[in-house]
């Protein structure tokens, strides 16, 4: 699987319109996308995406997936915050 950057906003959408379930696996595929960034625009956005949907996991009803937030939490730190 080798999302791209235009994938983004579809992949962000999948915290809130998804099951839980899929949720890991949408935050993978963010990862994934941070491979294959080249611009700092690129990856801002990146960046912002992650921090929406790590804000989605969190605000679950139920208990949230600690893995996917590891994942989430890892993703943002690897990106540079301008």
């Amino acid at each position: 699987m080798v999302p791209r950057v235009a994938d983004l906003d579809w992949l962000r959408d999948r915290f809130s319109s998804d099951q839980p379930f899929l949720f890991y696996h949408a935050a993978l595929a963010l990862q994934n996308v941070a491979n294959t960034l080249g611009t700092a625009e690129e990856k801002k956005h990146l960046r912002e995406v992650a921090q929406q949907a790590l804000n989605a996991v969190k605000s679950f009803a139920g208990v949230p997936d600690r893995e996917t937030i590891e994942v989430l939490e890892m993703l943002i730190a690897s990106l540079p915050k301008q």
